[in-house]
């Protein structure tokens, strides 16, 4: 217990770090408690609200996923559920144009944007099991942009 804590991170950085525990399939543990008089602090309550409420529209690309075949890359990570692979492009500036995805397993029967639905443009190599994903319509200044892959092996 420290008096006056705060968490000293942005909500787009908490959320950064559950995509990422996600994308490396761990949990999150935020260190946060009541205080003495059992009450949340008001700095706690606004981050965890914050997560909350990416969660509410999110939580289909977190809850029950696993971690990829794939290690986290510079643009942010994937996770996989069922069918679907979760693109979770954390930095839409390491991904202008297009991600490559080298030694991708899986065939791809769809690709579209969780936040729109609209489709996504991919061409996948299966000599060299090379995916090619174009990332045009990434936004640079939202939290998360999501590219979701309905996959089958």
């Amino acid at each position: 217990y420290v008096t006056n804590d705060t968490i000293n991170r942005s909500s787009k950085e908490l959320i950064h770090l559950l995509i990422g525990s996600a994308g490396l399939g761990s949990n999150l543990l935020l260190n946060i408690g009541p205080t003495p008089e059992g009450e949340v602090r008001q700095a706690h309550k606004e981050k965890l609200l914050a997560l909350g409420d990416w969660l509410k529209v999110y939580g289909e690309t977190i809850y029950g996923t696993r971690k990829s075949f794939m290690k986290p890359a510079d643009w942010g990570v994937a996770v996989e559920k069922g069918d679907k692979i979760y693109l979770h492009i954390t930095k839409p500036e390491k991904a202008v144009k297009e991600l490559i995805i080298k030694g991708f397993p899986y065939n791809v029967s769809k690709a579209f944007c969780f936040e729109t639905g609209s489709s996504v443009e991919y061409k996948l190599d299966k000599a060299s099991q090379s995916l090619n994903i174009k990332t045009a319509g990434l936004e640079n200044g939202a939290i998360d942009n999501v590219i979701v892959l309905r996959v089958s092996k």
